[in-house]
Parts: structure tokens; C-alpha cells; sequence
């Protein structure tokens, strides 16, 4: 799983066209066109559009998971499952709270536990029945940002359509998470939060507490 860099020329090439990546709300907003909102931040019904699988608009004001998977008219974004991101080490839907998360109770675990108290799927080698367990997303984003600026693939090694369609191919993801967040064998990656520069500084991310009265 060694990190299989690019051809000079094609580095080269990467180099000359992603010298300046586009900001990630750039391309958001590509794939996930925002429906219109009135003065009052409300949807503006008037500028909506049909939704269709080609055509869509999307709910702007994306602060929370609550609407995961819903129908884009209901707020959904889609889930990291949906967008088929291979290492999120999601739970199964088997009636236990928190299904198609990376956070997986107990089968009789109670209502009102939280997501924070069942665990992640966390591994001390790539190589067991479990692979790499759960690496959070905002990692595979970061660390596809620096490989592309980094030139460590050809656009040709990162895709291959008759497969993943627009995904890159995961083996060459997975290879640009460990080029950059690297396991020493037998121990855990300590992957470092979302909001901070090690973490990919994403901007976008939201944190909250557990309701209004604790959001610390």
C-alpha cells in the first residue's frame, strides 16, 4: 500500500493545473447547487425547480446531521454511505441506535444513549479482518486536497469511470490518507479534528454541544 507516485510529466502537468485548487465551497456549491432563500431565510418556493437526479437543488443552511439521507426538499444532504465513501466503517441497521453511523452500540443498548458512548471502529494494522477502521472523511478530503497539490497521482491512476464513476479509485485514496496520516504497525492513528490546520482546516464544520443548554 506504498504510496505510488506519478510520473514526472504527469506530475508536472498536476502541478501546472491545480497550483491553485479551488476553495472547497467553490466545488460544494458545483455539486450541491443551494436553492434560492428569501430576506427572512426562508426557501423562495417561487425560484424552485423540479428535483430529478440530474437537477437539483439543495438546502443551504447544512449545520446538522438531523436530515442526513432525506430527500433533498426535506433538507437532506447525502450520508457518507450514500456518496459510497469506502472507509467509513459504518454500523448495520439492526434496530440499535445510531445505524449507517461509524458509531456502533450494543443490540440492547438504551434510547437515550449517546453517539459519544459506542465506540468507532479503530484498528491496530491495515492489513486485519477490520482493514483500516474508521477514517473519518474529513481526512480522505484533506488528504486527496494535498495530493492532488502535491502532484502525487496522474488524473489517469486517481479514476477509473468504469468502476467508481466520479469516485476516486479507493485503494489510491487510501494510499494518499497514509502518505500523509501514516500508521506505525500495531499502533492507532490519531487523526487530528476537522478544524484544525493538520486536519484539513475545513471551514465548514459546525460542532455542537448536547442541546441549547450545553453547547460547550
Amino acid at each position: 500500500l506504498a504510496p505510488s507516485f506519478a510520473s514526472a510529466s504527469a506530475s508536472r502537468i498536476l502541478n501546472e493545473t491545480s497550483s491553485d485548487l479551488p476553495e472547497i465551497n467553490d466545488l460544494m456549491n458545483i455539486a450541491f447547487p443551494m436553492w434560492a432563500v428569501n430576506d427572512k431565510g426562508e426557501r423562495d418556493i417561487k425560484k424552485a425547480t423540479p428535483c430529478t437526479v440530474d437537477d437539483c437543488q439543495w438546502n443551504p443552511f447544512y449545520v446538522t446531521k438531523r436530515y442526513d439521507g432525506l430527500h433533498p426538499d426535506f433538507g437532506g444532504h447525502p450520508t457518507d454511505n450514500d456518496v459510497k465513501y469506502a472507509f467509513f466503517a459504518s454500523s448495520p441497521f439492526a434496530g440499535q441506535p445510531y445505524p449507517g453511523t461509524p458509531h456502533h452500540c450494543p443490540p440492547d443498548a438504551p434510547d437515550d444513549i449517546t453517539a459519544g458512548e459506542c465506540p468507532k471502529i479503530t484498528t491496530l494494522s491495515d492489513f486485519g479482518p477490520e482493514g483500516p477502521g474508521h477514517v473519518p472523511p474529513h481526512i480522505g478530503l484533506a488528504s486527496l486536497t494535498w495530493a492532488v497539490r502535491d502532484g502525487l497521482f496522474s488524473m489517469e491512476d486517481m479514476f477509473d469511470h468504469d468502476k467508481f464513476e466520479c469516485r476516486v479509485i479507493p485503494n489510491v485514496l487510501f494510499q494518499m490518507v497514509r502518505n500523509y496520516f501514516p500508521r506505525t504497525e500495531g499502533e492507532k492513528v490519531d487523526y487530528p479534528p476537522p478544524i484544525v490546520a493538520e486536519g484539513g482546516d475545513f471551514q465548514y464544520e459546525f460542532p455542537s454541544g448536547r442541546g441549547l443548554e450545553n453547547q460547550a
